[in-house]
């Protein structure tokens, strides 16, 4: 699916929808289904402004994906086109060319005007010389020097220029104030999850970031409490390093830059995280290889909201949705009683080298007793050991970070399925010969962990994906529906072992593909353009619905998309 346009000399603008249909020079399309708004040309730079919808009607347009659209583009810098129905065959190729994913559904987070006495501080690593080791979670733990109550209104990553492919992602975290007995001793620094770092190993996670992040604001009304005499005091900067090429001479000081205002907004904010729980890596995500759709999922109970959130609600403002290089979807569902609500996030074309908070285009309100599931697909058929939960990005993460206000008690909550549940399916699967070894060889790996990835799964065989894929249908196979749930909330944090996920509810409906009517145009031969073709154009006053508006800026004399 292509977009052409230019400007001529004269000014005039031209902009054709066009496709093709292999490696071929682009076809004119009989659904011309872009609307320009307006274009020029001017020291040397071409603007064209259009629309488009976002789910076409017709076979030689594609649908925009609900969540990451991947745009190929390219641009010739010398030459245009010598009359509008060109012949494909005689444009000249272009010059300069690449790719982009895009969220086109969420766009570009808003920027909001910020107070005029706005501060930052950067919260970084300090030349760190980062191992040789292909993952590296590095933590900082620092006291802010803020001396009195202010409210956090941006986060944004700040990355080393020769660092940026090393980055994955970044998180930073409160720690209780109880927990440091010695500011004299900070800034402490270590790996994350090693025995010196876990005093500051729990706490209300504040900002995350990983690649293909913006900047983050939080909205006018409202800031997230920080400094002297509240708990967002002392932090901890986790940074992810993703080095698989093993060098051993990077040294990173990137972080997180905070800015931060003494004049206080109408509402506190907070963060809270939910997905499956980390603590047991095989028993939270184990995806067998060389299956293309698995599906997991996490919960946050209704019985952990009841006593994490107010009476009169939370709204929830952004969200920043977490996995790792299998991942290719992830949808946050949003269930209250009986009912499920429309999903809170949704995007089915994951890319995991783009992952961004998104600003929600309109605040979902969050009640006591609502429950939230966040499904996870994978795809795994490029793959030939299995797939366990874990830090590196070759291992796999389903969580998400949801921003929200007012502050509320709420920090975590999570499931992964008890052991019970895996050994019932593991069991099962043996049965129908899709999973070797036998239950005394299930029964050990719960004793050995090392054994998780020992069994071999019959992944060619008919029926493989829809059998693993049992595992998390929680409606129809009740012998698998049983799970850990934690829940942070305040001084209600505690772990139940007999939490089964809801399945009594009127499931919604979500249409995610409604097309919009299209301008088809008559042409004589399929893929070659005329010059009537194009005689009745709409007027960008007259657009179909669910039209999506596109601004490109090339240094060019064509483009194409």
């Amino acid at each position: 699916d292509i977009a052409i346009g230019w400007v001529d000399d004269e000014g005039q603008v031209y902009l054709q929808d066009r496709y093709t249909t292999a490696r071929s020079v682009p076809l004119f399309d009989a659904h011309q289904n872009l609307t320009l708004i307006s274009g020029e040309e001017s020291d040397g730079w071409t603007r064209i402004r259009f629309t488009r919808p976002k789910f076409p009607c017709n076979d030689e347009d594609k649908a925009l994906s609900q969540g990451t659209t991947r745009m190929i583009w390219a641009y010739n810098e010398d030459t245009d086109p010598e009359e509008e129905c060109f012949d494909g065959t005689s444009i000249e190729a272009h010059t300069n060319q690449g790719a982009q994913s895009l969220n086109l559904q969420a766009g570009s987070a808003p920027v909001v005007a910020l107070e005029d006495d706005v501060q930052t501080v950067d919260i970084i690593m300090t030349n760190f010389s980062v191992p040789a080791v292909d993952t590296t979670y590095h933590c900082k733990v620092l006291k802010l020097p803020i001396s009195s109550l202010h409210h956090a209104v941006k986060f944004e990553m700040v990355i080393d220029d020769s660092n940026e492919y090393l980055v994955h992602h970044s998180r930073l975290q409160t720690c209780v104030a109880s927990a440091i007995s010695d500011d004299s001793a900070l800034p402490k620094e270590g790996l994350c999850y090693s025995d010196e770092m876990a005093f500051c190993r729990f706490g209300t996670s504040m900002y995350g970031w990983a690649v293909g992040g913006e900047p983050v604001y939080l909205p006018a009304n409202a800031g997230i409490p920080i400094g002297e005499g509240t708990s967002f005091l002392y932090v901890k900067l986790e940074v992810h390093y993703d080095n698989p090429t093993l060098r051993s001479d990077m040294v990173d000081s990137s972080g997180v830059r905070i800015s931060y205002t003494s004049q206080l907004r109408d509402y506190d904010a907070g963060v809270f995280m939910t997905g499956i729980v980390h603590v047991t890596p095989e028993r939270a995500i184990y995806l067998p290889p060389g299956l293309d759709t698995l599906r997991t999922a996490g919960y946050l109970s209704a019985e952990c909201t009841d006593v994490g959130i107010p009476d009169q609600g939370i709204h929830v403002v952004s969200s920043y949705m977490h996995a790792h290089k299998a991942a290719s979807a992830l949808n946050l569902r949003h269930i209250r009683e009986a009912e499920e609500l429309p999903p809170i996030d949704s995007n089915w074309a994951y890319d995991p080298d783009y992952q961004q908070t998104v600003r929600l285009h309109e605040e979902v309100l969050m009640l006591p007793g609502d429950a939230l599931m966040l499904e996870c697909y994978y795809n795994t058929s490029t793959r030939s050991e299995w797939t366990l939960d874990g830090f590196p990005t070759t291992d796999e993460m389903c969580i998400v970070y949801l921003t929200y206000y007012p502050a509320a008690d709420l920090a975590f909550g999570g499931t992964l399925k008890t052991e019970d549940a895996w050994r019932n399916w593991m069991v099962d699967a043996q049965q129908a010969g899709y999973l070797s070894g036998t239950a005394d060889d299930v029964d050990a790996v719960f004793a050995n962990a090392s054994l998780w990835s020992t069994f071999e799964y019959a992944s060619d065989t008919a029926g493989a994906e829809q059998f693993y894929n049992r595992m998390f249908d929680d409606a129809q196979y009740s012998d698998y529906n049983e799970y850990n749930n934690w829940c942070s909330a305040g001084a209600s944090t505690f772990i139940t072992t007999n939490f089964t996920a809801p399945v009594d509810f009127e499931v919604y409906a979500v249409d995610l593909f409604e097309c919009s009517a299209d301008n088809k145009v008559e042409i004589e031969t399929p893929g070659v353009c005329t010059e009537d073709d194009d005689d009745d154009e709409e007027s960008a006053a007259n657009l179909p619905p669910l039209l999506l508006s596109f601004a490109f800026l090339c240094v060019a004399r064509y483009f194409v998309l």
